[in-house]
């Protein structure tokens, strides 16, 4: 009965360290898809701020509608963004799941419990 104790307590050992592991992982992943986040954020705000100073004073000069250059510049902006975000602000595709290997591994313990115990 101790042996099967002790192994369980070791069962129960390699959950916490594999949870542990995934959580920093997990962790790592959101403040890289935040830091993105913001940088694309800020080089949109940016890029919004200079363009529209720009272009009054170009506008002023070329007597182009100014309504078409703020639509056209806005739209490229913003796509910009939305790209950057799309690139690097997503999870990575093949790292599979958030905490995969937890459940894959509480499954088989699970398994092996109920084999241990039947």
């Amino acid at each position: 009965m101790g042996n099967m104790f002790t192994r369980f307590l070791n069962l129960v050992e390699d959950h916490v360290e594999l949870a542990h592991l995934e959580y920093r992982y997990e962790s790592s992943q959101t403040w890289r898809k935040l830091g993105f986040s913001a940088l694309a954020a800020f080089c949109a705000v940016t890029a919004i701020a200079f363009f529209q100073i720009a272009m009054i004073i170009g506008l002023v000069k070329a007597g182009v509608p100014l309504y078409a250059l703020c639509l056209l510049f806005g739209g490229l902006y913003s796509g910009g963004a939305a790209w950057i975000y799309m690139r690097y602000g997503n999870r990575d595709k093949r790292v599979g799941e958030p905490f995969q290997g937890s459940r894959e591994e509480l499954a088989r313990s699970f398994q092996w419990i109920h084999h241990l115990l039947s």
